[in-house]
């Protein structure tokens, strides 16, 4: 009887510890120019680690949301992790208003990503064309 007992609460911990959650990190630039690309970058290799925490070819998708007084969405990308387990994505930035943007991956099942994971981040656009004045001498 304690045999079953022990092989019981070793199973468990064999499951419990197998079952972790992904890491990933997404990174972009704390201020774009209206007009610029914004560039996304990503991770799926934790600090320390030399493998990738997705498979290669795990795809979700990252949102551009305007979130200055309510969150809203302005654009979605589709990401694919590749082989050396990173992904990037491009926005385009023309004809978006000045203001805080947050980028977001999406979790496809809200459990695939660890608590460790960077998957939000806030981004300022501006606009400084207005800010610029060139004069020159008439001779």
């Amino acid at each position: 009887m304690k045999r079953i007992a022990w092989l019981t609460v070793i199973a468990a911990m064999l499951l419990v510890s197998t079952a972790s959650a992904a890491y990933v990190a997404i990174s972009a630039p704390q201020t774009v120019n209206v007009g610029e690309p914004l560039e996304v970058t990503g991770t799926t290799i934790a600090q320390g680690l030399t493998r990738p925490s997705l498979n290669p070819g795990f795809s979700t998708e990252i949102v551009l949301y305007y979130a200055q007084h309510t969150k809203r969405e302005v654009d979605r990308k589709t990401i694919v992790v590749q082989q050396d387990g990173s992904f990037s994505t491009t926005f385009e930035t023309e004809g978006l208003a000045v203001g805080l943007y947050s980028i977001e991956l999406v979790d496809p099942t809200r459990t695939t990503f660890g608590s460790s994971s960077k998957i939000r981040q806030l981004v300022t656009l501006v606009d400084r064309s207005g800010s610029l004045t060139v004069t020159s001498p008439l001779n």
